[in-house]
């Protein structure tokens, strides 16, 4: 290779030349490594090469040798030292001769290399001659070489830590470089070079600064130093200088006057450069002697290894006053901004670190300085002034400086907002943030903000920081970001009383961040921007959550915005920015926090960015983060976190096994194992080899570890974490049968402890921590541990320092722990730890004068505080049920408690009782059941007690818990005096007892099925109601009430139904209610009435009449849900009547026990007109899309339901409205006359309608492409496709559409799918129904001519850009779908076209793409469609032999896109794919058996799917599809699918309607492999006959039963005695399925 020319290709202004260039010196390097080296060794070496060649050669090879990233880091060092002896000397070589070049970059690229090399070989005791070829280059000439050299030291020295070079060649550089810095020297380049050489090399002269000669000696060069003329060196020598103040602080004493002279002298006289960094001298001294003071105290004694010599305080009256002459040396156009630094910024910080080092003594140095410029005239003067005040609010006492701060308050709020500079106001501002920084809250006794003052600083805050986010220049000097800390801050501070407020900031901070996410094309600098953004309203959103997270009544409220909040978290992973990402983790961490179990539902499709935030390993801040949120959603989630579990633990013990990982986040991974343990209990079992051996590793090398502070806190971190795992995992398993399972890693576990103990190293943190593992290892293992822990070396004395600690955290873990040990050497078991670092401080037992508290930090924003609590709650709730119940009822009836504590009393004590899902039900009765008699009776004491408190949410609750224990007791004959109890307070006064005991009733009869009260109770119970709803009753809350409670206690009133005169009082009730004042009990009362016509319809006729005038006076006049109400009664009689009819037949007989009244029939005259008035009530900005409903599509909806109620006799009362309106000038006319007949198409006779048709569809084919209003071409739309669903196809004797018409219908359907996506949507349905309508037409369709132009047509519509709106894609498929579906013969070849066009859509989703959540969903949604189709397509082309033919060659693509489909998470899309393998498989036959191997994963995958259980319905119906295409050859793959499909039937977490199918498939197994299921026999039929024998059938289901067991089972049967192997086997099937068949049908269902 041609090295020269190819370095600079790499450097062309032309794109191509230079990638060329850049790939061809890669493959050099991967292909010869050695070669690579030496020739960029040789090129810049080489002076007749071009400088720019040279240097860019040496820069390569610098960076093969080193890398910011620690793993590629250490890769290049184990590189470079595996490369060949000679190499390397070659390589060196040319390094040391590029020194004495005469071109500079190439010696500077050559000082780097060598710097480098060094680093690798000088620790691997190789290259020991490099510093005396070095030296010995210091001494010649030329100056260049010289100087190159020292550089070269210099770089030499950052490389390498100072115990790599022997004190005795340390020397040897120290003496070069100060001779390099001697005023001897004239070269000043030279002089400048051995000056940051020594800058380097001061951490290696420990040895010279301990002799003092050495020292004075170093000293003495580097002050005269700071005297050159050469302004570079001088600023080089006071950066040694501030290097030496840190690193020598206590040998500075004889120096330190002398210094103070030459830096006054810089910053009074010299450059600024220089002067910044002589200040810097002074800032370092102070960090120094703040250190030593904080660590030792204020009263330094001068007991440490290192003396404070209190040379701030010395200096003081001579430094306070130089430091604030710096501040007067402002800029007038000085850049304001974070990066800005100038000798004013300098001086002030330092002023600050000055104040913090002297405390008190700086005040009377800097007031008179205040005093004198704050009223000047000069901006500089006033800036300083403030700037000065400002510096010195940390340090001096609360005391000295708060009367200051009075005093000037009101002069600086008066100038933040009239100094005419900006400068001015701007440090003011920030003087301002200091003083309510260190003088303002609980910690300061005297407060400098008061009544009088408080509304001065703050007007209108939250909207006045939004304005801020919204300023045009908000993007400078971080306006944005401290606008919305502050926001956060403020929400984050703010009380209850501001709730509401914190409540209403959630859409409008929600609506900020969607309108980031906007699809947008951005600048990169408008794409940072957007993500800063993004980043700060995440932020924003977690603090809120976290607020409104807190208090039971705010979180409910705040609910309603969870799934959008969380929408719009996954939408912003589709940003690139780490910031953003760690901010939306963040938030997520806390939604899981506030949204507990029901966390759930978002895991499906956040799990895939849980994941990949743990593979982040560049970004490992958001890798980090993500392991915090693991842990949340683990506490959050609890066992519901099982099925992420595999995933999330497999990644964890990868990131522990990485070296790229940074090592920062292993300590929360390790934390991380124990919140997951906690979470899933004895689950953990699985992962508990893995994860202990990965802790035992980490242990070991945290102990006896020496080093730096930064490794020490590392290791402590390291430490914590595994402690933390430890007693995660201990307490996850205790109380658990798989305690025995941690024995065997005690003792390990002891050894660490002692190990950690006797290092003496440990902080506070890993003590707590520790001792709490000792505790939670005697607490869990009992007797096991006590032995082990009597033989450890060091327990007793770790035990007895914990408890003689002055931290009262460890005080408490350690004497839990002693307890705990005592109770384990006695061989007994002990309670929960209460200060474990899991569960931080849960008390054994609470005493109820503490319950109180316990609730009220159950809602506290601290979340270590509100773990604390809820932990408390649960344990104590595990180890005394009882007394746990009782504190809670009695926390809920005290009238003394915080309402807050109440309510979640009371939420709490209903959890206790009931559960959504079944089997956790059971337990919970059960286990309410089973408590004593007493507690249980005063429980319900205090609920029925607490109906009468006038806290209304207190009341709510005790209602609802009062129903759930009604629930469980009332059916076991308990608690027989509760409806007495209830009704003796219906009388009682105040109203809100009445109001609280009607819901009550309401509650009750929800919980209880109606077989449960006796008759007269109901009696009661429906008196105490009605009289709540009469027209008597005055308080609007208690008629609400109980006409509510009437809603859910109709169910009971059969009896009262059956009586003329009680039905007529119940009737006239709710109908008199129905005309309230107040709209929510009209509303309540027309529910009741909607109720009543499902459930007494039979018993209306009376009031019929009535009920129709209320009802149109509703519709007509009320408000729009009192109205929808009123048409839902229709809507309820019309399907009643529907059900009689259709099951009874159109000539009804009045056999049945239910006759029909007809009552749609009479009231047609009068109804159907106030249907259509309905039709006119639209609206202009109606929601089109399927969630809407408004009265109009109410009444629509009603309509069509009267249609099918009434037949023919409909037609005349709608045709005249229709031709009314059809051509009126008003679009909602016309509309709502297309929209009347529409509804009318499915009821009447075609003989009735197909008239009315043959002249409407020209008029409404011109209406749908030339209407001007899109709601009118949308409802006509819709009307053509009833027209072609209901008039149209084979069942029909009269044909609506002709060989003349139907071109022009495609051709208008076709031209409506360009329309508005609501047009277009309806325009494909319409095409639909034309499709169907001829799919049993024979050879030839008249849609054949234009099947490519509707197929091409469809597909141009999936790839609208709007075509996910109003489920247009979804729309356009399924057309596409049934058109094919219904296609000839003659249409085959353009069926068989279709199908590359459909693979490369479907290859186009599933090629690697980062998508954001929303496109994802979109991606998701369009594979599942794609499966679909193409489903239909390999139906259509494999029922016929030559077209199937054809088709097989796609076969093998086809199959790999449906495998890369189970990539995606999406359920209906693994649901869609399954299907249309089972179509691939009846099409392949026998062929299949070749995909079997590498599907088979995603089969079991399916079969395992049991919370997505239609997936798992499909995959059984799938493994049919499969046996009846392979036959035998599915046998390899039975044993595994046998062995799922019975562990399914046994599992009570799948939904029941999946195990069916599973008894149909063991006999499509059966049929297929023959007397090979003999291995699989005595479990299928045992499974069988238990089904058999537990679910009682209905006789016809018995019969369908028979077929298929009998059927299938004497299949395999003839199967077995087909072969040659007749034996007894296949007897004994026959006899089975006899025996099944021979059941008593009436015991049985199915």
């Amino acid at each position: 290779m041609e090295v020269t020319q190819v370095l600079l290709n790499a450097q062309s202004i032309d794109g191509t030349v230079r990638k060329n260039a850049e790939e061809s010196l890669k493959q050099f390097q991967e292909q010869n490594l050695p070669g690579f080296l030496l020739s960029l060794s040789g090129e810049l070496a080489n002076e007749e090469k071009p400088v720019e060649t040279r240097k860019l050669a040496g820069l390569i090879l610098k960076n093969a040798l080193d890398a910011k990233e620690e793993h590629r880091n250490f890769e290049l060092v184990q590189r470079w030292l595996s490369l060949d002896g000679n190499a390397k000397s070659q390589i060196k070589a040319s390094l040391l001769t590029t020194l004495s070049s005469i071109v500079s970059d190439a010696r500077s690229t050559a000082s780097q290399a060598i710097a480098k090399v060094a680093g690798i070989e000088l620790p691997q005791k190789q290259w020991p001659e490099l510093i005396g070829s070095l030296l010995s280059n210091v001494n010649q000439q030329p100056a260049h070489a010289k100087q190159a050299t020292l550089g070269t030291l210099g770089y030499l020295c950052e490389e390498v830590p100072p115990n790599v070079i022997d004190q005795d060649q340390v020397n040897k550089i120290l003496t070069a470089v100060v001779q390099g810095m001697s005023a001897s020297e004239v070269n000043t380049d030279v002089r400048l070079a051995a000056t940051r050489a020594l800058y380097n090399a001061i951490g290696f002269a420990q040895a010279n600064f301990i002799n003092d000669m050495e020292r004075d000696y170093l000293m003495r060069v580097v002050c005269e130093a700071t005297l050159s003329p050469e302004s570079r060196i001088r600023q080089a020598a006071f950066e040694c200088l501030v290097s030496i103040s840190s690193t020598y602080y206590e040998k500075l004493a004889a120096y330190i006057q002398d210094i103070f002279n030459i830096t006054v002298k810089a910053v009074r006289e010299d450059e600024e450069p220089v002067a910044l960094q002589a200040i810097e001298f002074w800032s370092s001294i102070c960090d120094e002697e703040i250190d030593i003071l904080e660590e030792f105290g204020v009263d330094f004694t001068g007991d440490s290894d290192i003396t404070c010599f209190y040379f701030i305080k010395q200096a003081l009256p001579a430094l306070v006053p130089m430091l604030l002459e710096t501040l007067l040396k402002q800029e007038e156009d000085q850049d304001q901004d974070e990066g800005a630094w100038n000798i004013a910024m300098a001086g002030g910080t330092c002023l600050g670190l000055v104040a913090r080092t002297v405390g008190d003594d700086i005040v009377p140095f800097v007031v008179p300085f205040i005093e004198e410029n704050i009223q000047k005239s000069d901006w500089r003067q006033r800036e300083a002034a403030t700037y000065a005040f400002g510096s010195i609010l940390e340090g001096p006492s609360p005391e000295k400086l708060i009367p200051l701060v009075n005093v000037a308050l009101n002069f600086m709020l008066s100038a933040l907002t009239k100094d005419p500079s900006s400068h001015v106001k701007d440090t003011t501002a920030w003087a301002l943030g200091r003083i309510f920084e260190f003088l303002h809250g609980s910690a300061v006794g005297s407060t400098v903000i008061t009544q009088e003052n408080c509304q001065q600083l703050v007007t209108e805050i939250v909207q006045s920081l939004l304005t801020v986010t919204h300023r045009e220049d908000a993007g400078e000097s971080r306006l944005r970001t401290a606008a919305y800390e502050t926001l956060n801050e403020v929400v984050r501070c703010s009380t209850d009383e501001t709730a509401p407020l914190v409540l209403q900031l959630v859409p409008v901070i929600m609506m900020e961040l969607h309108n980031t996410l906007e699809g947008q094309n951005l600048s990169s600098d408008g794409r940072e921007k957007q993500s800063e953004l993004q980043g700060l309203l995440c932020g924003c959103l977690q603090v809120i959550i976290q607020k409104l997270g807190s208090s039971e009544s705010t979180k409910y409220v705040f609910m309603q915005f969870a799934d959008q909040v969380m929408g719009l978290f996954l939408r912003v992973f589709a940003c690139r920015s780490a910031t953003v990402h760690e901010e939306a983790m963040l938030a997520i961490g806390a939604l899981a926090y506030a949204t507990g179990p029901d966390f759930a539902k978002y895991m499906p499709e956040f799990y895939r960015y849980l994941e990949m935030g743990l593979q982040n390993f560049e970004e490992y801040q958001v890798c980090a983060v993500t392991v915090g949120v693991v842990g949340d959603i683990c506490r959050a989630l609890e066992e519901k976190i099982v099925p992420y579990c595999d995933g999330i633990m497999t990644q964890l013990l990868k990131n522990l096994s990485s070296n790229q990982l940074n090592r920062s986040v292993k300590p929360p991974i390790f934390s991380c194992f124990g919140d997951i343990a906690l979470a899933v209990g004895e689950y953990f079992e699985k992962y508990l080899m893995w994860a202990m051996s990965a802790l035992q590793r980490a242990a070991e090398l945290s102990t006896h570890v020496a080093g730096d502070d930064e490794l020490i806190e590392y290791t402590n971190s390291l430490r914590n974490g595994i402690l933390e795992a430890y007693s995660g995992i201990f307490q996850g398993f205790k109380n658990s049968a798989k305690t025995q399972l941690l024995i065997p890693y005690a003792p390990h576990i002891l050894q660490f402890l002692d190990g950690i103990y006797m290092e003496k190293d440990m902080d506070d943190v890993v003590m707590k921590t520790a001792i709490g593992v000792l505790g939670d290892l005697a607490d869990t293992l009992g007797s096991h541990a006590g032995s082990l822990i009597q033989q450890s070396l060091s327990s007793k004395d770790f035990l007895n320092e914990c408890l003689s600690s002055e931290d009262l955290m460890i005080k408490e873990s350690a004497e839990w722990a002693k307890l705990a040990i005592s109770r384990a050497i006695s061989g007994f078991i002990s309670a929960p730890n209460p200060s474990s670092p899991i569960l931080r401080s849960v008390k054994e037992k609470l005493e109820p004068m503490e319950v109180t508290q316990v609730l009220l930090n159950a809602q506290s924003i601290d979340g270590a505080v509100r773990k604390n609590a809820e932990e408390s709650l649960k344990h104590f709730q595990e180890q005394n049920l009882t007394g746990f119940l009782l504190l809670l009822s009695g926390e809920l009836v005290s009238e003394e408690k915080p309402v807050e504590t109440r309510k979640l009393a009371g939420l709490i004590l209903k959890n206790a009782l009931d559960a959504k899902d079944q089997q956790r039900k059971v337990e919970l009765v059960q286990r309410w059941l089973s408590l004593d008699g007493n507690a249980k009776s005063q429980i319900k004491a205090g609920l029925l007690k607490t109906l009468s408190s006038p806290v209304s949410d207190a009341r709510s609750t005790a209602s609802q818990v009062i129903a759930k224990v009604a629930g469980i007791e009332l059916p076991h004959k308990q608690w027989p005096e509760l409806v007495g109890s209830l009704l003796s307070n219906v009388h009682q006064l105040p109203v809100h007892a009445k109001q609280a005991t009607l819901e009550t009733l309401g509650y009750l009869c929800e919980e209880v099925s109606p077989d449960v009260i006796d008759q007269d109770q109901v009696n009661k119970i429906l008196t105490a109601v009605v009289q709540g709803m009469s027209a008597s009753e005055g308080n609007a809350d208690v008629r609400l009430a109980a006409t509510r409670a009437l809603y859910n206690a109709l169910g009971f009133a059969q009896a009262n139904f059956s009586n003329d005169m009680e039905r007529d009082y119940l009737m006239r009730v709710v109908c008199e209610a129905t005309l309230s004042p107040e709209v929510r009990i009209r509303q309540a009362a027309f529910e009741c009435l909607v109720s009543i016509s499902s459930t007494y319809y039979e018993k209306l006729a009376p009031y019929i009449q009535d009920i129709f005038n209320i009802t149109a006076k509703a519709v007509r006049e009320d408000e729009e849900p009192v109205a929808l109400q009123a048409i839902e009664f229709w809507s309820s009689i019309c399907d009643e009547e529907i059900d009689i009819l259709e099951e009874y037949g159109g000539d009804f007989t009045g056999d049945s026990d239910i006759p029909c009244f007809y009552f749609i029939k009479q009231a047609i005259p009068a109804l159907v007109p106030m249907l259509l008035e309905t039709l006119l009530k639209q609206e202009e900005d109606q929601d089109q899309d399927e969630g809407a409903w408004n009265i109009a599509m109410a009444g629509g909806t009603c309509l069509g339901l009267v249609a099918r109620t009434v037949g023919d006799d409909i037609v005349p009362l709608v045709v005249p409205f229709i031709e009314e309106n059809i051509t009126k000038q008003d679009w909602r006319q016309r509309e709502a006359a297309t929209y009347a007949f529409g509804s009318i198409l499915e009821g009447p006779s075609p003989a009735k309608l197909i008239p009315l048709v043959n002249v409407a569809l020209k008029f409404m084919l011109s209406a749908l492409t030339k209407d001007p209003n899109s709601h009118v071409k949308d409802t006509t739309a819709w009307t053509l496709g009833r027209i072609f669903e209901f008039l149209h196809g084979s069942a029909v004797d009269s044909p609506i559409i002709t060989q003349a018409n139907c071109q022009q219908i495609v051709v208008v359907l076709l031209q409506s799918m360009k329309d508005t996506p609501n047009v277009a949507e309806k325009a494909c349905g319409a095409l639909y129904f034309l499709a169907q309508g001829y799919e049993e037409v024979g050879p030839s369709s008249p849609l054949t001519p234009f099947f490519q132009e509707i197929v091409q047509s469809l597909l141009t519509v999936t790839h609208r850009e709007d075509a996910r709106e109003s489920r247009l894609k979804t729309a356009a498929y399924e057309t596409l779908n049934e058109v094919v579906r219904c296609s000839t013969d003659e249409t085959a070849p353009l069926v068989l076209q279709l199908v590359p066009v459909i693979i490369m859509e479907l290859h186009n989703t599933v090629e690697g793409q980062k998508l954001s959540s929303d496109e994802r969903e979109k991606q998701s949604e369009l594979q599942g469609l794609l499966c679909g189709c193409l489903q239909v397509i390999i139906q259509k082309l494999g029922s016929s032999e030559s077209t199937k033919y054809l088709f097989l060659q796609y076969a093998d693509q086809i199959m790999g896109l449906f495998l890369s489909v189970f990539a995606c998470r999406s359920a209906t899309v693994h649901e869609e794919a399954m299907l249309a393998i089972g179509a691939l498989a009846y099409a392949t036959g026998p062929d299949f058996v070749k995909y079997m191997p590498e599907f088979y994963r995603y089969l079991e995958m399916g079969l395992q799917n049991f919370e997505e259980y239609q997936v798992c319905a499909v995959t059984v119906g799938v493994v049919g599809d499969i046996c009846r295409a392979l036959e035998e050859k599915v046998v390899p793959y039975c044993d595994g699918i046998m062995t799922q499909l019975l562990k399914n039937l046994s599992s009570n977490q799948l939904h029941r309607s999946v195990k069916p199918p599973i008894f149909s498939c063991f006999g499509d197994i059966a049929l297929a492999v023959g007397e090979y299921f003999e291995k699989y026999l005595m479990w299928a039929m045992s499974a069988l006959q238990s089904a058999a024998e537990c679910l009682p059938i209905q006789q016809a289901s018995f019969s369908a039963m028979g077929v298929v067991f009998c059927g299938e089972i004497v299949g395999y049967s003839k199967k077995m005695t087909n072969d040659e192997n007749e034996s007894a086997a296949a007897d004994e099937d026959i006899s089975y399925a006899s025996h099944l068949h021979s059941f008593p049908i009436s015991e049985f269902w199915f």
